[in-house]
This record gives structure tokens, C-alpha cells and sequence, in this order.
């Protein structure tokens, strides 16, 4: 897991501490983007922020959008900006918004199974894999028999032609040079207040 390093160390601004980061002239920094790897070194870095002073805006990576952590941050985690995929916060998207419903109806099972802080990303991901699979299927149904090459040809040529697959992460269109198949649909930009996800608008 990536944090700091574990000896004591003195840092250029003169103090000394176990495993402290190397922050400089912060109190003057409007805005800063950290990108630390794991949800405990992400509220690490941010706690010593907080604790130097700084009071301008924290913007995080893509992966710190788990409910964990605001879970390990705590209040430090109020006011950190980050983008996500939709799944973390459908119920703030406009109706017009093609991963709302999906994004709704995942959460809804995920969370009656597993609690209700538990949504994630990588459940979005992977729901979002059967999505596809539920409209591509029946088109390769049309032409070809399971089992067969003609068939997984077939699969190929509908994933590649189904048009506007909407899902929890985003709205999919495969093409032969696009096989990521998402647009600007498929990030959002969040923050945390009062202990929960928000929608920046």
C-alpha cells in the first residue's frame, strides 16, 4: 500500500515527524490536486493539509470516489472535489441523464444486499458489462446460432453497432476505433458535505 515512508525524517520546512509529507508554502495555494494511491494515504495527505493550515480547494483523482473514503477521512473529507463515474451519485442527476436509471437500480439492490454505504464504482463497472451483453445478445440472437463463430462474429458486429447503451458508468458506443466507448457521459463531478457525496452543478 502506498503512504509515507515509515522513519523519521526532516522536512524542508524544518519540522521533523514520522512519515510527514513534504508540504511546503501552503497556507498561500488556492487550489491543489493530490494523487495518492489507496483511501489511507489519501486521508493521510489530506489530514496534513487540513492540520497545516490550508484552506483552498483539494481536488482528488478518480479513484478516491468510494464510500470509504469519507468513511477513513472524515471531516477532513468535507469540501474535497474529485470526478467519478455517475454511479456514485444517480439520485442528483437531471431525469434527461441516461446512467440515472441504471445507476438507481444498482444502487438500490447493491445496497438492500450489502449496506447502505457500500455503492461502488467497481460494481457499476461490472453491472454495466451484463447491461451491454443484454443488448448485444439478442441482436447476435437474430443472425446467428450460440456456439458458432457466425455467432461470436455476430456478438462483434453488434457491439460495435448497437447505438446509446446506457448504463450505470456511461452511455456506450463501440466503434472499430473506439472500443472505450464513452463520451462526457460518463464522469461526473463530485464533493463531499455533510458526510455524503454531492453533485457539483
Amino acid at each position: 500500500m502506498a503512504g509515507y515512508p515509515s522513519e523519521t525524517r526532516k522536512t524542508p520546512d524544518g519540522l521533523k515527524g514520522k512519515g510527514r509529507p513534504a508540504h511546503t508554502s501552503i497556507e498561500r495555494k488556492t487550489a491543489l490536486e493530490t494523487a495518492k494511491l489507496g483511501t489511507v494515504s489519501s486521508h493521510d495527505l489530506i489530514n496534513e493539509l487540513r492540520d497545516r493550515g490550508y484552506k483552498g480547494l483539494i481536488y482528488q483523482t478518480h479513484g478516491a470516489a468510494s464510500m470509504d473514503f469519507i468513511r477513513i477521512a472524515g471531516k477532513a473529507a468535507e469540501g474535497v472535489l474529485m470526478a467519478s463515474g455517475p454511479v456514485m451519485d444517480p439520485e442528483d442527476q437531471p431525469d434527461s441523464a441516461l446512467t440515472k436509471k441504471p445507476g438507481l437500480a444498482l444502487n438500490t439492490a447493491y445496497e438492500a444486499k450489502y449496506g447502505p454505504t457500500s455503492r461502488s464504482q467497481f460494481a457499476g463497472h461490472s453491472y454495466d458489462a451484463f447491461l451491454v451483453l443484454q443488448r448485444i445478445i439478442p441482436a447476435a440472437l437474430k443472425t446467428a446460432k450460440p456456439g458458432t463463430p457466425e455467432f461470436r462474429e455476430a456478438l462483434r458486429q453488434a457491439l460495435l453497432t448497437e447505438r446509446d447503451i446506457a448504463a450505470s458508468q456511461g452511455v456506450y458506443n463501440f466503434t472499430e476505433k473506439d472500443r472505450y466507448g464513452l463520451d462526457d457521459r460518463s464522469h461526473i463531478l463530485l464533493t463531499v458535505q455533510d458526510g455524503k457525496f454531492i453533485l457539483v452543478k
